[in-house]
């Protein structure tokens, strides 16, 4: 018999005590009614509390196994843009290096991931097999995340070059990323590194964690200022367009760029997510004042 069938079942028999008791006026058999009651009640709520937490802590390890595979496949895609020219540059290395910190919470998580990465660069990928996996697990925002850190390797040197480029299109095209969408991406990526999103900075608060000298992403307030060209780029749209076709753009990236949607993804896919937003918020604003729109 499982506990819920026992529960069952107790219920069953406790309510028929009480029957009893109340027909022949037995104060006894009424109040041991009342107490298995309110026993098998209460045994019933634990249940109900434990089959949550059963299901809670399911969910979680679902999101941790999400968020380690979406981090490996990060840094596989990593390695394949560092390669492309041939020459392992350090500030590539260097900008690699700023993404694990970013997406790694812990020291020894960060220097596990260095070491994965460096035994990934040795390594023959598969990226058809990375860009598959993502397409399947990942929804927009995610892809097109992933795909601005990629960004942010490329230009580690300031130097997009023509080894570099065919890599990044290979890639964007085996994510299902099109030109037009490519340009809206780029748009937005440049905006975010001209601001420092993709950077990271010691600040006095993590230089006082755990007493040692750690990095953290700066959190400082940034006064966002977009021109309106750009304005209309990162909306994906041309000063051409129509302003209901501007508004049913920006609304469907409102929901596209959502943190909750890639919120198992770890704490940095959603910081970048929200900055994402902060930027086409922005972005929409511009334009709107421009063309008066209400």
């Amino acid at each position: 018999m499982t506990k819920r069938s026992l529960i069952a079942f107790l219920i069953f028999g406790s309510v028929f005590g009480i029957i009893l008791g109340l027909f022949f006026n037995s104060i006894y058999a009424t109040i041991v009614g009342f107490g298995i009651v309110l026993f098998a009640v209460y045994e019933k709520k634990e249940s109900d509390n434990n089959e949550k937490d059963t299901f809670n802590n399911d969910a979680n390890k679902e999101d941790d196994e999400e968020e380690k595979l979406f981090k490996y496949n990060l840094l596989v895609l990593l390695a394949e843009v560092m390669k492309a020219d041939g020459n392992l540059k350090s500030r590539e290395l260097d900008s690699v290096k700023s993404t694990i910190r970013r997406y790694y919470r812990s020291e020894s998580e960060q220097k596990a991931a260095l070491k994965q990465f460096q035994l990934i660069l040795k390594t023959r990928n598969n990226i058809h097999d990375v860009c598959n996996f993502i397409n399947d697990q990942l929804d927009d925002v995610g892809v097109t995340e992933l795909f601005m850190e990629l960004l942010a390797v490329a230009y580690a040197d300031d130097d997009f070059n023509d080894k570099e480029k065919p890599v990044i299109k290979q890639i964007r095209n085996l994510l299902g990323i099109s030109t037009q969408e490519y340009q809206r991406i780029y748009a937005l990526f440049m905006k975010k590194r001209q601001d420092g999103y993709y950077r990271y900075k010691k600040t006095e608060q993590s230089k006082k964690s755990n007493g040692k000298q750690n990095e953290s992403y700066d959190q400082t307030t940034r006064v966002i200022t977009i021109k309106e060209q750009e304005a209309y780029n990162i909306l994906g749209v041309s000063e051409n367009t129509s302003d209901e076709e501007i508004k049913k753009a920006y609304r469907a990236l409102a929901i596209m760029y959502h943190p909750d949607k890639v919120s198992s993804l770890g704490d940095e896919a959603v910081r970048q997510a929200t900055e994402s937003m902060k930027q086409i918020n922005q972005a929409w604003n511009v334009v709107k004042e421009a063309r008066g729109i209400k």
